[in-house]
Formats: C-alpha cells, structure tokens, sequence
C-alpha cells in the first residue's frame, strides 16, 4: 500500500485545481467521478506531503490523506494513444492502431513517474519541439519538414517525467538531448524509454539532484520545462542561462490564461508563440 491525496472539487474547478497541484511538485495526477457531481483528484505526495498540497490550495478544497494500492494502476486502464503534431505517443499495452504517412511513433511506458503523453500540457510541449525542430529559426514552420541545423547537444528536457519529450526530440531529428528531473523514479523511467525506442545512445540522463538543473553545465539551442509557474519562477534565471545564443524556451505547465508576469521573468527573452489546448498554455521565447 501507498499513501497518495485526494483533492474533492466542483466540476468546473479541475483545471484550477490540477494546476496548483501540479505547482506543488506531484508527478502524477488522476480524474474520478465523485458523488453529487462532484470531481475526485486524486495525487501523489509531493516533498513536504498534505501540508504541501494544502498551502498550495489554499484552503480551497479540503485535502486528505488516503491509501492506495497502486498509484499508477488507476490511470493505466485509462490510457490511449495521444497525437501531438506528428508525434504519436504509444503507450506500450495499448493497441497502437493505424499510423499516418509522416507520423513518428515514441512507444512511453512512465512506470512509476508522470507523462505518458496524455495531458494537454505535454501535448503542446510535443508540438512545440516538432515546430521547432523542422525548423529552428521559425516557431511557427510546419512540423513535417526535415530537422535542419540544430547543433548538438540539441535539446534540454528539464523535469523530463517519464522522458516523452526528450526521446520523442531525438526520434523527430535532435541529434541528443539531456534529460533532468529531481525524482529518481522519472530518471529510470526515461533511461527505461530511450532504451524503449532506440535513443538510449543520445538521450543522456544524469541522476536525480537537488534541483531540475543540478549538474546540468553549458547551453542548449533548445530547452523545454514542463513543470509549473511557481518552479518555472523559481528557475528562470537558471533556464535563462541554458539557452544557447540564438536558441528557443519552451514553458509549459501553465493554466490558461497564463500568470500575467510569468514572461517577464524570462528577459530578454521575448514570447514568440502563446499555443494554448484545453484550458492550458505553452509559451515558445526567444
């Protein structure tokens, strides 16, 4: 048995609500019909447990504690076949079905971690890098033109999760990518899923720190963070940093509409494309 928490709000709260838990550091997250209408989400515990998930609500929504069996179990019967851009990502126990011309398949198993592809955030980020990758200098070139003129090491993947976006850069064309996260379950779930598909020689995996970007040294004509306003704040001097002259930032995690100050905390940096799905956004700066 584990512990995990669940969060009981009101239909029309999800979105907000998945948000500020997300910004509280849970790696996994999971929808349930509840009684009255009423929505149950149910969490990992982030460092610093229920207390954590309750500051980060506010009092909202009362948090509780609960015991769960399995905490990716619940999510795995739910699992399908997502499409973003050119990307298709497979869960491995899933029924792949048809695949168009010009699709690139990333077989995801997350394990124990979060990402296998499904939620919007991931989505844009995907369609973002194969925007990108076709094309480094335009954000908005269409994603199935060829990759042309990203220098290697090609991309950094900071709280890669289960690693679907950097394995998924190198598949579309990146010659490497570097993927970071403070978790060490996501660090065996992407080495696990560049293994998974062939990449395991370009996609590197440095081991769990203390933060996203511990031990992470030089720049990156490409850098993605998936991980949330409040670390996105937290870290933007240090993503800054990252980015190699010329080169592009993707943020996501973010609700829709986004933190107005968000961008600024990136200058000089500018935003590029604001790409939004499903009462989410991701932001491209350069």
């Amino acid at each position: 048995m584990a512990t995990a928490a669940e969060v009981r709000v009101g239909a029309d709260e999800v979105d907000l609500a998945s948000g500020l838990l997300w910004g509280a550091g849970v790696t996994a997250l999971s929808e349930e019909a509840g009684p009255d209408g009423a929505v149950l989400l149910r969490v990992d515990l982030p460092p610093g447990g229920v207390a954590s998930l309750e500051a980060a609500v506010g009092g909202r929504w009362p948090v509780v504690a609960v015991e769960v069996d399995d905490g990716v179990a619940g999510w795995r019967a739910h699992a399908r076949v997502v499409r973003a851009g050119p990307v298709v990502v497979h869960p491995p126990w899933v029924p792949l079905g048809e695949v168009a011309p010009g699709e690139v398949v990333v077989e995801i198993d997350p394990g124990p971690s979060f990402g296998h592809g499904a939620h919007p955030t991931t989505r844009l980020c995907l369609a973002a890098l194969a925007r990108i990758l076709a094309d480094p200098s335009d954000g908005e070139s269409p994603a199935n033109r060829p990759p042309t003129g990203v220098s290697d090491p090609a991309v950094l993947d900071v709280g890669c999760g289960s690693g679907v976006l950097a394995v998924a850069a190198v598949v579309l064309g990146a010659p490497s990518a570097v993927a970071v996260d403070v978790d060490p379950a996501a660090v065996a779930a992407t080495r696990d899923n560049a293994r998974r598909n062939g990449v395991d020689d370009r996609v590197t995996v440095p081991p769990a720190g203390a933060t996203p970007l511990t031990g992470v040294d030089g720049t990156f004509p490409v850098v993605v963070a998936n991980i949330g306003a409040a670390a996105l704040r937290e870290l933007a001097p240090a993503l800054v940093a990252r980015v190699a002259p010329g080169g592009t930032l993707v943020l996501s995690g973010l609700l829709d509409p986004r933190p107005a100050d968000l961008a600024a905390a990136f200058a000089p940096l500018a935003v590029a494309a604001d790409d939004r799905l499903d009462g989410w956004t991701a932001l491209t700066l350069r």
